[in-house]
């Protein structure tokens, strides 16, 4: 079994209005984390990200513009809230396993002047069920569940 270690962090400047494609920030920050972690871009063998609707770029278009030569672990996600974790443990086992060597994990968007975080509505059935009450945003789930276990403990 491998050990499995987070070893570098990068981003872009924050701004109301980048003025660049979303697939360009997301190259910019996973160069300036394969910097931060001592790795050449060419050394990522995995890639993962998460969206909500389309409000990022997937892995595979970051893989593609990077031109990583041997990508072997991709893990797209069209999910929220819980996500950034979720993908950690996929990576690590992944990493764990020997599926990958060293797995980017990003997400991208333009959340100012593109979709914003909330704003998208997700896949599936549970809409007509969210929506109505005021459900759009992952942050109004989790004041319920916290607040129905502090109910629960009292």
């Amino acid at each position: 079994m491998s050990d499995v270690a987070i070893a570098g962090v990068g981003y872009t400047p924050f701004s109301r209005a980048s003025g660049r494609p979303v697939l360009d920030l997301a190259a910019d920050a996973a160069i300036a984390a394969c910097a931060d972690a001592g790795l050449l871009p060419e050394q990522l063998d995995g890639i993962g990200s998460h969206m909500v609707g389309a409000d990022s770029e997937n892995a595979s278009a970051l893989a593609t513009a990077l031109a990583l030569p041997g990508l072997r672990y991709v893990a797209d996600l069209n999910m929220a809230g819980q996500a950034p974790c979720h993908l950690v443990g996929l990576a690590a086992a992944a990493i764990a396993s020997g599926q990958a060597e060293n797995v980017l994990l990003y997400r991208a968007l333009n959340g100012r002047s593109g979709p914003r975080v909330g704003s998208a509505r997700f896949p599936g059935r549970g809409g007509p069920y969210r929506y109505p009450i005021g459900y759009g945003a992952y942050p109004m789930y989790i004041a319920m569940w916290a607040f129905r276990s502090r109910s629960l403990a009292v």
